[in-house]
């Protein structure tokens, strides 16, 4: 009997301790933070205003991947601290060009820190709480890369980051690799700048053996190993026809010849007669074969309409390629390098293999409206026949208009009845004596 306890004892305890167990691990919270896949694209960086000016911002995203991606298809979209829908954005921001691998990507307000912005966009952003989304696809079922919530933000991914007072802006923390935190949790992930961040420009110190320290400067990234042969400067645009402006329709083309793709990255494009006006780029990749306008409403390289020329430097110095010098410019002319000389053209293809007319086709396509010229440029000999068919078509085959078949059709009955007045009165007449005859018979 004793010995029946005892194992039915040990059992029991060993089915306590085996159910203690599971309760524990199952129950009881681990303090390992669990890290979420990394997005391939990230905001990093948001600043709600400055201290001279709160509409004064600037957004930041990130390229988390080594391949190239086309932000043609993303969007940021912002909502209010509390807005009324998550789903429907109270503003959204559609980007452009393409971002290189592991490397960021810069959204400020219009006419704040015009030359080193990659997009400009209207203020929106409120300093005491708001949230962006970064996104893609639909608008109603948009596919989301990231939120960040900040200040008074009510759906942030897990809790707001504080909100950033002015001049300062909150940006996301890098573990002991390099690489950016993404745990779903706004207010682990990002700090408020200067709290506890040190900034990628911030000196690095060593400590000698005396004890002092000296100071080590953070060495910059170099493009000494990159190829740029079969970059060349194909076309520009000193003077658009009305109604575009040089304000935003100048531009300079580039084009890759090579079967490579090259960065744009520290490359110096500078333009003017004296080569006085200057744009660095920040990011960018030229795809093979591939042409790409630069507007002034993004680099502000003027283009003189009297003369001037262009010119891409290297980061090292280096000269990459000189564009022919232009004098004066008329209006719609592109001036453009057709594989062994620069000239004149009529026919502007930003984006597009370079053009070229004839003189009489020149003489008359200047003064066609060349309103839709940074799309594409159509070729007017066509469209001209093709208007001139249409009317055609149109004189030889257009229907009668219904109206006028119902005018022509009531004014035969009114005749009708006016010519044969005499013979309906008279079988009036017959009816009505036909049906008093029938009244007497019956009676």
């Amino acid at each position: 009997m004793n010995e029946f306890c005892w194992l039915y004892s040990k059992k029991l305890l060993s089915l306590l301790l085996a159910g203690t167990l599971l309760v524990w691990f199952t129950l009881i919270p681990t303090s390992k933070v669990s890290s979420a896949s990394l997005p391939d694209i990230l905001i990093t960086e948001i600043q709600t205003g400055s201290k001279q000016a709160a509409g004064q911002e600037q957004i930041k995203i990130y390229n988390t991947t080594s391949k190239t991606i086309d932000l043609s298809e993303f969007r940021i979209e912002y909502f209010s601290a509390n807005p009324k829908s998550f789903t429907i954005a109270s503003r959204k921001i559609a980007l452009v060009g393409e971002l290189a691998g592991n490397k960021s990507y810069l959204l400020t307000s219009k006419d704040y820190l015009v030359s080193k912005a990659d997009l400009h966009y209207s203020p929106t952003l409120a300093a005491s709480g708001g949230h962006l989304k970064l996104v893609s696809g639909p608008l109603t079922n948009p596919s989301v890369y990231d939120l960040v919530g900040w200040g008074s933000a009510k759906h942030p991914a897990g809790e707001a980051v504080k909100a950033p007072p002015a001049g300062k802006k909150i940006i996301r923390k890098k573990d002991k690799q390099g690489k950016y935190l993404y745990s779903n949790n706004n207010k682990a992930d990002f700090i408020v700048e200067g709290e506890g961040v040190v900034s990628a420009k911030t000196k690095k110190t060593a400590t000698l053996k005396s004890g002092a320290k000296r100071a080590v400067p953070v060495p910059k990234p170099s493009n000494s190993k990159q190829d740029y042969s079969g970059l060349k400067i194909s076309e520009l645009m000193p003077n658009p026809a009305k109604p575009l402006t040089d304000s935003e329709h100048e531009f300079v083309e580039l084009h890759n010849s090579s079967s490579r793709s090259i960065s744009l990255v520290g490359l110096k494009l500078s333009t003017g007669s004296k080569l006085n006006y200057s744009y660095t780029f920040k990011t960018g990749v030229m795809r093979p074969g591939q042409y790409q306008a630069f507007y002034v409403s993004k680099t502000r390289l003027i283009l003189s309409n009297s003369e001037g020329q262009a010119q891409l430097l290297a980061p090292s110095g280096q000269v990459i390629d000189n564009s022919a010098s232009y004098s004066k410019a008329d209006d719609g002319l592109s001036f453009a390098s057709d594989g062994s000389k620069w000239r004149w053209s009529a026919r502007p293809t930003p984006n597009a293999k370079n053009l070229f007319s004839t003189d009489s086709e020149e003489n008359t396509e200047q003064g066609s409206d060349q309103s839709a010229v940074l799309g594409s440029v159509d070729d007017v000999s066509e469209s001209e026949d093709a208007d001139k068919d249409d009317s055609e078509d149109e004189s030889q085959s257009r229907p009668i208009n219904s109206g006028i078949i119902a005018g022509v059709g009531g004014l035969g009955i009114v005749y009708g009845l006016y010519e044969y007045r005499t013979d309906i009165g008279n079988l009036f007449s017959r009816l009505r004596g036909n049906r008093s005859n029938r009244q007497k018979d019956r009676k």
